[in-house]
């Protein structure tokens, strides 16, 4: 483990890293440190054509209009459940409590 220290108000605090610092590649971030680059997988790989359209948005309102629709679908599900179960509608064959799920 290193040890790097950060320094704010005349206060420092230590923090431990896992990672060994290779200053010899990676990418430079604002500050100009050189960031280690990530491990390559397998898995990474297979997956990184999913990746591709990353920070792209969709013009205008894209599918907002659909989530909103589906949004009001599930709580109007979630109403008739709590209804269900508050007895509030009450329907032939359908009980509330522990003895019911026991029959």
């Amino acid at each position: 483990m290193t040890q790097d220290s950060k320094h704010f108000s005349n206060v420092s605090f230590k923090v431990l890293t896992m990672a060994p610092k290779n200053k010899k590649s990676g990418k430079k971030d604002d500050d100009d440190k050189l960031i280690e680059p990530g491990k390559i997988t397998t898995v990474g790989t297979l997956l990184k054509p999913l990746n591709s359209e990353y920070g792209k948005v969709a013009p205008g309102w894209g599918t907002t209009v659909l989530m909103g629709l589906f949004m009001g679908l599930f709580a109007v599900f979630l109403v008739i459940i709590l209804e269900i179960y508050n007895s509030s509608v009450i329907l032939d064959d359908v009980t509330m409590g522990w003895k019911a799920l026991s029959q």
